[in-house]
């Protein structure tokens, strides 16, 4: 942590990249306010007026873990969020979250209530928060399994990272379009890529 900004109600964190980034109180995760532990459940933040003042919160120097929302443009820097969500290609895994959700972009309710049964048959990890992607609509139980335990053990490899690491560092790095693309439209039907290059 740099700095802290009441007036604005803001931190600027130092996350290994050069630029600080900046991390309001609407995007801090309750595990940081003071007092009584709070828990969120997946797409229910707590409001803005309920969230303790950001001084109270967070302290120079402290370590936090963030994620960047945002990119930087030009001399200032990226938004930063402390809710950490780690897509996988049919779920995405938001640690220190509760229950389970299905995609935004799901809008049809039939289709929402048979993906949340899935969810809900799945065994997956204490302390954690899933959302169904839309790709993951009529996948079988097996390959949301397989998903969601590829997700957990990146996290555990992020959290071995920074049990070894102190000051800022990159706990995990998404990869390129490219490979965002395979991951997100690739499929089991599919028997090879073919890439024309000039």
């Amino acid at each position: 942590m740099l700095n802290i900004e009441p007036a604005i109600q803001a931190a600027f964190v130092d996350f290994g990249e050069g630029a600080s980034g900046f991390l309001h109180i609407s995007d801090l995760h309750p595990k940081y306010f003071p007092g009584k532990e709070r828990t969120e459940r997946v797409g229910k933040k707590i409001p803005r007026r309920e969230r303790p003042l950001i001084q109270d919160a967070l302290k120079k120097g402290q370590e936090i873990t963030v994620q960047v929302i945002k990119e930087g443009i030009g001399s200032k820097g990226p938004t930063l969020t402390s809710y950490i969500s780690i897509p996988g290609r049919l779920l995405v895994m938001m640690p220190d979250m509760g229950r389970v959700g299905v995609s935004r972009k799901v809008e049809d309710e039939d289709e929402r209530r048979s993906m949340r049964r899935m969810l809900d048959s799945l065994d997956l990890p204490e302390g954690f928060g899933f959302i169904m992607r839309t790709a993951g609509y009529e996948r079988s139980h097996s390959e949301l399994k397989r998903d969601a335990a590829y997700l957990t053990r990146l996290w555990e490899a992020m959290q071995s990272r920074t049990a070894k690491t102190s000051g800022p560092c990159a706990l995990y790095t998404e990869g390129d379009l490219l490979i965002r693309t395979i991951r997100d439209s690739g499929d089991p039907c599919m028997k090879g890529i073919v890439v024309a290059t000039r």
